[in-house]
């Protein structure tokens, strides 16, 4: 099969149409950095979804693309992300500039943010920036910030909600409705919960300058409580032990008590009976009393001022039983005057 001149012609024009047009595609999906280049690179904790090909922006401005990324193990074991991107030579990046990995767009695309402020010694070309990078915003952790929201509702309905939802984005109108119904519940948990919702949002301003007044005290209890805790850590051994000989200890108190305690429910059955009989009798304790401290206030008086107070025994006599005897007649003394 042969050709004509003029459909061969027509060929070529189809094919130099083709090529153009998706090199027009190409230059639009994925433009070129613009001139020379200099490459430089950053590291990021997590850089998941960035690849090669990604822009790179400064200020919101596009200025390179991506290069590639790849993970670098340091020196203390941890693995992180090491990407590197290439921007236009004319743009000089100075060593407090920073990179943040973000999302370009709802289906995940991430692009590369620079951030420079200036007010340090440009980085030469080929270097790495000195501050680690921003890792992107887990959405994950984002979404399941709404899960008490979502706990709120009736399981039931949030499996129907979840349902029309999914139906609705493939195309089935009917269960709109249905996914009405269910963003009636959020929106009426949301009003029933109004009032926690303000004072919560009114108090937070006020802790977070308390907090911010207090930095220093709150980062010095945080560094303090991490230092107690590796201290409590590299004590193990020693609080484990300590542990066992309290056990120990507990049990040999128990012990103690089943020895002791028919003495100590006698004890407590006899200072019941003490306070019910002072409870019963308390106007003659209260006499009892106040008459004992008047006699000590009588002969604190007779001391005052050089006073002398003699005492005299008058009678010692010792009892066994029935039998009695006065010491003082068995061995002849006799009383004085001030006992007659």
């Amino acid at each position: 099969m042969k050709l004509s001149k003029g459909a061969l012609a027509g060929l070529v024009v189809f094919l130099v149409l083709v090529l153009f047009t998706s090199v027009s595609v190409w230059q639009t999906l994925s433009p070129p950095v613009d001139g020379r280049s200099a490459t430089y690179t950053a590291e990021f904790d997590d850089a998941t979804s960035l690849k090669r090909g990604d822009d790179v922006t400064l200020a919101g401005v596009r200025v390179g693309k991506v290069g590639g990324t790849a993970w670098e193990r340091q020196s203390d074991g941890s693995v992180r992300a090491v990407v590197s991107f290439a921007i236009e030579r004319d743009v000089e990046l100075t060593e407090n500039a920073r990179a943040e990995v973000k999302f370009a767009d709802m289906l995940g695309v991430r692009y590369l943010g620079l951030i420079d402020p200036g007010g340090a010694a440009a980085l030469q070309r080929g270097d790495r920036l000195p501050t680690l990078g921003k890792p992107p915003t887990d959405v994950t952790e984002l979404f399941n910030g709404f899960r008490p929201v979502f706990r709120l509702l009736d399981p039931p309905r949030l499996n129907q909600m979840s349902a029309s939802l999914i139906g609705a984005l493939e195309g089935n109108t009917d269960v709109f409705e249905a996914m009405l119904i269910g963003m009636l519940d959020v929106a009426n948990v949301m009003l029933a919960r109004q009032a926690e919702i303000e004072r919560i949002a009114n108090t937070l301003p006020d802790a977070f300058d308390v907090v911010i007044e207090r930095r220093d005290d709150v980062e010095a209890a945080i560094e303090g409580l991490t230092a107690l805790t590796e201290n409590l850590a590299s004590r193990n051994d020693d609080i484990i032990a300590l542990l066992d000989q309290g056990g120990s200890t507990m049990d040999k108190f128990a012990t103690l008590l089943d020895t002791t305690m028919p003495d100590l429910r006698r004890s407590v059955a006899a200072g019941i009976d003490v306070s019910e009989e002072w409870s019963q009798n308390t106007e003659e304790y209260r006499g009892l009393l106040e008459s004992l401290l008047r006699t000590g206030e009588a002969v604190n008086h007779y001391g005052d001022y050089g006073s002398w107070l003699t005492l005299y025994i008058c009678t010692l006599s010792v009892q066994v039983d029935d039998f009695e005897a006065d010491l003082f007649n068995l061995i002849g003394g006799t009383h004085s005057e001030v006992c007659r």
